[in-house]
């Protein structure tokens, strides 16, 4: 399959019809559609549904809309590799960050690290643990930053200085909002929204004890700023992370700190025996000097 038909179909999503790609693309009408239709041809399935000159995904074009992206992203990644000058850093590092306020100290990392080498540019995908993990699995990400506890098996990691505070997110009307600290039984009965990740959930469960089979799970989230609009509307209590939340000014929600306290340190890591770029390594040694 070549990279000029993933091209094609791309600019054909972006677009949102033909016509319009083809005048984006430089070529014609009738050659696009000539493309588009044996790209569809040679994978055996429709990748748009037709009505008039709508156009849109069918399921399979969705997966192959994911799978050419991923591609191209790797194509671009390989090519700027490839094209990177001994005499100077350029290229791009590509990071994922899942909500920590470790993020602010990566930033003056980053921002160090940009003074000297200012043709360098990073590339930052804002998701979850999961998330970040399956990019650098499957190569689109070099680093990720991710709060512990994570399984480092498979990664080198740096720990950074920063800790997040847990706590609950609550409004500010509420009863247990006028408490200094939250302890777990102070939690039965109330409606708790928590992370997705199994990690996270097994050191609450711990941090509850006989009590996290009283807590009443309302609701999931992978991120927590949207969350906040349902701490708003009454629907429960949020459990996250000190600074994320409370940094926006919110007039009526507050952060409380649970009790005993968890702290939770957080890591910059990248796949253990995979090819990293010259750029890659000397930020990865560039953090590592001041962290020493």
């Amino acid at each position: 399959m070549e990279i000029r038909l993933l091209k094609y179909f791309v600019a054909i999503v972006d677009c949102g019809n033909i016509t319009k790609a083809a005048e984006q693309l430089h070529i014609t009408q009738p050659t696009l559609s000539r493309q588009l239709n044996q790209l569809e041809a040679d994978l055996g399935v429709n990748l748009f549904h037709r009505n008039h000159k709508i156009l849109s995904l069918t399921e399979e074009g969705l997966l192959f809309k994911r799978r050419a992206e991923e591609i191209l992203s790797l194509v671009s990644l390989t090519e700027n590799e490839m094209n990177q000058k001994n005499e100077k850093l350029i290229g791009t590092i590509g990071i994922g960050s899942g909500e920590t306020t470790g993020i602010k100290e990566l930033a003056l990392l980053m921002k160090t690290f940009n003074e000297k080498h200012e043709n360098v540019k990073f590339d930052i995908f804002s998701g979850t643990a999961d998330d970040i993990d399956e990019k650098l699995e499957k190569g689109l990400l070099d680093m990720g930053l991710m709060t512990e506890p994570v399984d480092t098996s498979r990664y080198n990691y740096i720990r950074l200085n920063n800790k997040d505070t847990w706590g609950i997110i609550v409004r500010k009307d509420h009863e247990l909002a006028s408490y200094d600290f939250i302890e777990p039984d102070q939690l039965i009965g109330e409606n708790i929204m928590f992370s997705k990740r199994k990690l996270v959930q097994k050191e609450f469960d711990a941090w509850l004890g006989k009590y996290k089979d009283k807590i009443n799970y309302i609701a999931t989230y992978n991120l927590i700023y949207n969350v906040k609009q349902l701490v708003h509307s009454g629907l429960g209590i949020a459990i996250g992370i000190s600074g994320l939340i409370d940094d926006y000014e919110d007039n009526e929600i507050r952060f409380i700190p649970l009790k005993p306290e968890i702290k939770m340190g957080c890591v910059l890591v990248w796949k253990k025996d995979r090819y990293k770029s010259k750029t890659v390594d000397t930020f990865i040694n560039d953090v590592l000097e001041r962290k020493d």
